[in-house]
């Protein structure tokens, strides 16, 4: 409890002082996120392990989903998070693209949640 209310302590000075860095913060924590999906855990040795890692990697994959989502109502929209609303559309492309198809997913899963954010022009850019 108190480890999270230092973080949480952390990321309110962070959001105040230096917004860019806090949107880096933030995109890490999805990459992160994404290596499960990518390297799921092993398996012990069963007669389901096929159903067990689609199973493991669905939840893993529902997880970047809903922690992309948390993250994404923490900001407003296109006029008061512009900048940092790109930096992290920009950067999940870049993340997304650099090795085709295994993070196609990251894409799909954890942008969509940004990208409906952006003014209409910016993503149409992106």
């Amino acid at each position: 409890q108190e480890v999270n209310t230092r973080i949480c302590d952390v990321l309110r000075e962070l959001r105040t002082s230096r917004r860019s860095v806090l949107a880096e913060v933030y995109m890490g924590a999805l990459k992160l996120a994404f290596t499960e999906v990518l390297e799921p855990p092993a398996l012990q040795a069963s007669d389901n392990d096929e159903n067990n890692a689609e199973a493991l990697a669905a939840d893993a994959l529902q997880h970047f989903s809903d922690l992309s989502k948390r993250i994404s109502h923490m900001y407003a929209g296109h006029n008061i998070h512009r900048e940092e609303l790109l930096h992290i559309s920009r950067s999940g492309l870049k993340y997304a693209l650099a090795e085709p198809p295994a993070r196609f997913a990251f894409a799909a899963w954890g942008l969509g949640h940004f990208v409906g954010k952006l003014a209409q022009e910016d993503a149409a850019v992106l």
